[in-house]
């Protein structure tokens, strides 16, 4: 008997997350949900036309929400060495994800499970290590 396949929990999103800044709040929140749907279909490939399809809309998603990131970094002030940082981080999830695309174009069969706990390993690093750090940067609201 072989034991059941590992099919992780999905992202919640909550207040404890976000950033102050409600437009990347937002993003992150969207991004959860897309990681998510991933787990409708756990057994899926990775080249099966629904995941294909989510994995194209997470790419440009990211694409998207990296620039909103790295424009308001600039715009809050963050200091150049830390944005360096920031933005090389990105760029690694970025080739990570080009990579897991190649993977699959080589026929590398990866399930929507395996896929969710890989971008779920680089979002919750990224989330803590780097993007936490956008809160020193955010005005704190005066009290009226």
């Amino acid at each position: 008997m072989s034991a059941a396949p590992f099919t992780p929990g999905k992202l919640v999103w909550n207040d404890s997350l976000k950033l102050g800044v409600p437009e990347i709040d937002e993003q992150h929140a969207l991004l959860f949900g897309m990681m998510n749907r991933l787990l409708d279909h756990p057994e899926s490939l990775a080249y099966d036309e629904l995941i294909v399809d989510i994995l194209t809309d997470l790419g440009k998603f990211l694409i998207l929400h990296f620039q909103t990131e790295e424009a308001m970094m600039r715009k809050l002030g963050m200091p150049p060495e830390e944005y360096e940082q920031h933005v090389h981080a990105h760029n690694i999830i970025i080739d990570e994800y080009a990579e897991l695309n190649l993977a699959a174009a080589r026929g590398k069969h990866h399930t929507a499970a395996e896929i969710f706990a890989m971008v779920k390993q680089w979002v919750s690093d990224h989330l803590h290590a780097s993007d936490a750090k956008i809160r020193n940067y955010v005005p704190v609201p005066s009290p009226d």
